[in-house]
Order: structure tokens, then C-alpha cells, then sequence
């Protein structure tokens, strides 16, 4: 047998790596495109024939791929799939692709669609949306990865059980990733002239433990945006400006990626529109919300906050449900204001009070300007955030409470009439009637009028006091006899003005009451 020559042996060589390289799957999205184009120039090579007869004889006949032949050759290079926690948000979920040079799945239709087009660029639009139906309907339907060890970052995924980081795979369903890099080495905290993050928060702190445990869950917790922590972030001030909330939503925003941030206010969240704006980021942030804002309806702002799955509905595009595990950080001039002000509803509150005001000095600028934008500074504060203990549900702060309760009181004037007035009475049992003009008379005195309804009054009334000892009868069928006090009905009548809230309890009538024996 005549042996080759070297040529011939360095091209079979080259052939035989190029042939390897093409079995392996790609590893950028430059690879996945050129693997695409090569594929589809392939299988058009393969339908080619020669005409063997009539006027075109001898000419190269060259048939479009069917859609089905595009379908088989994207499925065999990109990576796709239909991600839901469970069958019912898998069924109403949209289609991801695995984007390789980030390392995360992509809920996006346009580059979906150039994937196809890599393929065969002469495709119809009908043939690309034959095609995206197809692998819509084939993809694996997968949960997101749920793993409190697993935080994704910018180059790659960091194992909190190894302090390791592990490469990038199509193996770990994340959506979003963190724009800093994991440096092992960040483990020193730097300092700015003089300044650092740790002085800072001290500051903003006042000294309370439970306050600055609290700073620092919000910064591991913006890192980790698959897990859902079941509470918002309020920021707040009193309106004196400088105290440091916008230098802290900037800190976080540059922490995870201003990609990886979406801004909403509290009354956006209502807003099917612009919830797809904010779908797959790892915070949402509210900046300078006004505090005289009265949010009516808040179900959408409560049900991202839970984790639960919603109804996103993009301007021209097909509507589709997801699951939000985003961050929720709000700042304002003041305590926001809703109507539900539900024990349900505000326990997920977490408040921060920023209490301080720095002077405008060219040092502080530069803390906004620079110090919180340098990419030591970011690199340590993942690497401590990474090395702290995941954050499952947030520290409830002793300021947290006391502002959450103001909350309370300022939006549900029954709850704050109860907690303000009802100790003085001195009955054991006191007449619905009574109680609703003396709550009237209470409110008109602080020049705070309510257009309540007794019988919504009374409900009200009724769950609040319940959970202080109190019974309610809701049929006329207690007198209340000497557990009436007189010394009642004077307080009322003191309140009164003219013949408004006129009520003369009579001890022997048979009537609705409250009480307490």
C-alpha cells in the first residue's frame, strides 16, 4: 500500500479535529451561530439534485428546508426550554433559550427567531413561526434551580456547601446572574479616605444591632434572586434630602448590574404593561415614590412580594405567567399609605430609616460618584455576601416594627382609634352603637373626619378587639346593666358637637355589644 505524504496526512488531521469539534456542543454563542449557519448550508447541500430532463437539464435543483428540517437542526445545537415551578405555571409559561455567553436562560423571542434564521435566511416568516411553535411544543418543561447554596455571578456559579465556583451549564435553570465576578481573593475590605461600606452602615444604624443585621440581609439578599424572601424594602426619610437611600439603592444597583435591576414605583405594580418590564430581574427598585400616593390596590405589589406566579402582559406581545423572586427595595419621603393595611399584608414590610444628613461636600460626592462604583469595592462585597448565611426571611428590627405600626395606624383609623382610645373606657360592655360615635367624635376632635360605615366599622372592630379579649354579639341580645359605666358616655358627650354623635346608651335595652367578662 503507498503510504500518504505529509500533506495529505496534515489535512486528513485537520479534517479529523474539525470533524471532533463539530460532535462537541458549542461553547459560545459565536460557535452556536456558525454551527447553525454550517448546518443549514449543509442539509440545503444535501437536498441539492441535478435536473435530468426538459429545458432546465443539467441545472442544480435547490429546495427550501421544511420547517421541520430548521426545527432539527436549532433543537440539535441550542439548548431550549419551557421554565415553571410546577405543571399549572409550566403550562402558561413562555419559551427560554440558553444564552452561552451568559450562562443563563433568555426569555426572548427576537433572538429565538435569528437562531432560526441562522439556519436558513431565506425562511418565511410563516416557516419561523412554524419553527418556534415546534420547539415551544418539544422543549423540556423544567423548574427553576432552587438551591440556597447556588448563587449565580458574572462568571460563573458560586457553591456556598464547597466555596467553590463552578462553570456555567444548561444544567442549572437561573434566569438572571450578578454582574460582579467572584475574586476569592476580595476577602479585605477596602477603604476609601477613610470611608468604607462597614463605617457606613454603622452610621446608618444609630447603633441598633437588629437595624444593621438588616443592612447587611438586604445586600446578601440582593445577590441571590432564586429565592423568593417574601418581604419588601422600604427606605425611608423625612424629606431633608442627603441621608444616603438613593447612595444605597446606587450600591446594589451597581452590586447585581443596572441590566439586573428593574425601576418600578409602588403604584406601577399594578401596571400589567410595565410588570413585563421588570420580569427576570434580580431587584426592583422604586426611587423617590411620593408618600402622599394613597396605593388603593396592591394585589400585584403583594403577590410579587410572596413569590407568587402572576399574569405578565407585554404591549404586543402574547400575555404569559411567571414566577417573581425579585428584591423589592422602595424609598420615599415618609411612610407609603395603603388601603390594605391587613397584620397580611404589612408583616412583610422590613423598614429602614435613613436618619442622618450628610453635608454636600466634594468628599461625600465622591462616595455616590466613585468610591460605591469601584470594582474592589464591589468584588468584596460580593465575597461577603456570599460567605454569609443565606437569607431566607429578613430580621424584623425594632424600627421595622414601630414604623410598621405607624403604617397601621396611619392607614386603618379603626385600628388606630382602638389603640389609642379604647383602653380609656371603662365598660365591660359597650354598645356597637356607642363605640362607632365615639370612634366619629374621636376622629372629627383630631381633625381627622372618617367617612367609614358603622357596619364596616363594627367588622373592623370586631377582629381588632377580638384579638385584645373582646367578644362581639351580632344580635341585639345583651343589655349591657352594670357593666356600663356612665363615666363612658360623658367622654362622648364631651366630644360632641351640637346633636353629631348623639347616643344615650340605655343599660337595660337588649342590644349589640362588645364584651369583655
Amino acid at each position: 500500500m503507498q503510504e500518504l505524504d505529509n500533506e495529505t496526512k496534515q489535512r486528513m488531521e485537520k479534517l479529523r479535529k474539525m470533524q471532533q469539534a463539530s460532535n462537541k456542543p458549542p461553547k459560545t454563542n459565536q460557535e452556536l451561530f456558525s454551527r447553525l449557519k454550517q448546518a443549514g448550508k449543509a442539509k440545503r447541500k444535501e437536498k441539492e439534485t441535478v435536473i435530468q430532463s426538459g429545458i432546465h437539464k443539467g441545472e442544480i435543483k435547490r429546495p427550501r428546508l421544511t420547517f421541520r428540517e430548521i426545527t432539527n437542526i436549532v433543537e440539535q445545537y441550542a439548548i431550549f426550554r419551557v421554565i415553571g415551578d410546577d405543571e399549572e405555571e409550566q403550562s402558561k409559561a413562555p419559551l427560554y433559550w440558553y444564552n452561552l455567553n451568559k450562562g443563563v436562560y433568555v426569555k426572548d423571542d427576537t433572538e429565538i427567531k435569528q437562531l432560526i434564521n441562522y439556519v436558513d435566511n431565506q425562511a418565511t416568516d410563516k416557516a419561523i413561526s412554524e419553527v418556534y411553535n415546534k420547539l415551544f411544543l418539544e422543549s423540556k418543561r423544567v423548574p427553576r434551580t432552587h438551591n440556597n447554596n447556588l448563587v449565580i455571578v458574572n462568571n460563573g456559579i458560586f457553591d456556598k456547601s464547597q466555596n467553590k465556583l463552578l462553570p456555567f451549564s444548561p444544567d442549572y435553570v437561573f434566569t438572571t446572574k450578578i454582574a460582579t465576578n467572584y475574586n476569592p481573593d476580595a476577602s479585605s475590605e477596602p477603604v476609601f479616605n477613610g470611608w468604607s461600606v462597614s463605617k457606613w452602615f454603622d452610621e446608618i444604624a444609630d447603633g441598633q444591632e437588629d437595624k444593621l443585621k438588616l443592612l447587611w440581609q438586604i445586600i446578601t439578599a440582593s445577590i441571590d434572586a432564586n429565592i423568593s424572601h417574601e418581604s419588601a424594602i422600604f427606605l425611608i426619610d423625612d424629606g431633608q434630602g442627603r441621608t444616603g437611600k438613593s447612595t444605597f439603592e446606587n450600591l446594589i444597583m451597581n452590586l447585581v448590574g443596572k441590566n439586573n435591576c428593574g425601576q418600578l414605583k409602588l403604584i406601577e405594580f399594578e401596571d400589567d404593561f410595565k410588570l413585563a418590564l421588570v420580569d427576570s430581574k434580580a431587584v426592583i427598585i422604586g426611587d423617590d415614590n411620593d408618600p402622599n400616593s394613597f396605593n388603593e390596590d396592591s394585589s400585584k405589589f403583594k403577590s410579587l412580594t410572596t413569590g407568587e406566579t402572576i399574569l405578565i402582559n407585554p404591549k404586543g406581545m402574547k400575555p404569559y405567567y411567571n414566577r417573581f423572586n425579585s428584591l423589592i427595595i422602595q424609598s420615599m419621603n415618609g411612610i407609603p399609605r395603603f388601603k390594605d393595611s391587613t397584620d397580611a399584608h404589612l408583616r412583610r414590610f422590613r423598614i429602614v430609616k435613613f436618619n442622618h444628613q450628610y453635608e454636600a461636600t466634594s468628599e461625600n460626592r465622591k462616595i455616590k460618584d466613585d468610591y460605591i462604583n469601584r470594582k474592589e469595592l464591589l468584588e468584596w462585597l460580593l465575597y461577603k455576601a456570599l460567605h454569609s448565611k443565606t437569607v431566607t426571611t429578613f430580621i424584623q428590627s425594632n424600627e421595622s416594627i414601630n414604623a410598621t405600626q405607624e403604617i397601621k395606624e396611619d392607614n386603618d383609623p379603626v385600628y388606630y382609634f382602638i389603640n389609642k382610645y379604647f383602653a380609656d373606657l371603662e365598660s365591660t360592655r359597650i354598645p356597637s352603637t356607642f363605640l362607632f360615635n365615639y370612634f366619629m367624635a374621636c376622629m372629627d376632635a383630631e381633625n381627622n373626619h372618617s367617612r367609614i360605615k358603622q357596619r364596616t366599622f363594627t367588622l373592623r372592630a370586631q377582629k381588632i378587639l377580638k384579638a385584645k379579649g373582646w367578644e362581639y354579639t351580632p344580635t341585639p341580645k345583651l343589655k349591657p346593666l352594670k357593666y356600663w359605666n356612665g363615666k363612658d358616655q360623658q367622654k362622648l358627650d364631651e366630644l360632641r358637637n351640637g346633636q353629631l354623635y348623639l347616643c344615650n346608651v340605655d343599660p337595660e335595652k337588649y342590644q349589640r355589644v362588645f364584651y369583655s367578662e
